[in-house]
């Protein structure tokens, strides 16, 4: 079990949290520490950092980098005041993150569910709650049905700050429940499910303003696109097709199938890619 860390001065991960965090096979990496004088994560150059101190991971690509392998993790935190990160998909990890006291409570009362008692870390605004991911359909960061709560979901793809690290507010990440880290339960499983998909209209190749190649080429854009500019392709792509459903010769049910076939390609995160879909959609549509 983890150790509650009690001292709220403490610039630096004492060793013994990060050997009792890969204990329970959790793989971590460095993060930005709020007491530096500058942001020490990586941020591309027309991308600075926005002021969130402790958060932004220092490793050029953490989920490359995040490891349980001690001499690593003592050459990595051995720089200067860092922060520590929790990898939750090689973690296998399923982290719900409370960002306002009482979510989870209410989320548990309105489903007349329970949570089972796990591993929970004290952070600067709520908590978090860590479960081991389900081994057949591991989740990532869709919150699916939680979408009306203050409840962030962290898992394949996904990281949080873990404890022993210092939040901006002077707070730090300390353990309140010293729990053995317990499974997903099945009536959470069940909520974190992606939407169930509305059956496709066919569209027939001449129902689209120019030919079936002219929309070929428009997915062709986010099929081609590159890590770093996917979802700016994708949102491109997506206001091309919108506007063919304002001018009425392209559904939106078809439309918004496409394009999410398209990302599901490229391994975009789904909760994302319909963030940037139905972005683009208000866009061009309105609503």
């Amino acid at each position: 079990m983890v150790a509650p860390v009690t001292a709220p001065s403490a610039a630096v991960v004492p060793r013994d949290t990060l050997a009792a965090l890969t204990a329970l096979g959790l793989h971590l990496f460095a993060v930005d520490h709020p007491a530096l004088p500058a942001c020490a994560g990586r941020h591309a150059p027309d991308r600075p950092c926005n002021g969130e101190r402790g958060k932004h991971p220092v490793p050029c690509s953490w989920a490359r980098e995040s490891t349980n392998h001690p001499a690593r993790l003592a050459r990595m935190f051995g720089r200067g005041p860092r922060n520590v990160g929790v990898d939750c998909g090689r973690s296998a990890l399923l982290v719900l993150d409370e960002d306002a006291p009482g979510e989870l409570e209410r989320l548990c009362r309105t489903h007349r569910q329970e949570l089972p008692v796990t591993l929970t870390v004290r952070t600067g605004k709520g908590q978090h709650a860590y479960y081991r991911q389900p081994a057949n359909v591991p989740f990532t960061n869709s919150v699916g049905r939680l979408s009306g709560y203050s409840v962030d979901v962290r898992g394949r793809g996904g990281y949080v700050v873990g404890p022993g690290s210092l939040h901006q507010n002077g707070q730090v990440y300390t353990v309140a429940t010293a729990a053995p880290i317990a499974p997903v339960p099945g009536w959470l499983a069940e909520l974190l499910q992606p939407p169930r998909r509305e059956p496709r209209r066919a569209v027939a190749p001449d129902h689209f303003a120019g030919s079936r190649q002219a929309l070929t080429g428009v997915l062709r854009v986010v099929l081609t696109a590159q890590p770093g500019t996917r979802n700016g392709k994708l949102f491109w792509a997506a206001s091309r097709l919108f506007e063919k459903s304002r001018a009425g010769v392209l559904s939106v049910a078809a439309a918004e199938n496409m394009l999410l076939d398209a990302a599901r390609a490229i391994h975009l995160p789904e909760g994302e890619a319909r963030g940037t879909v139905a972005s683009a959609r208000r866009g061009v549509l309105g609503g």
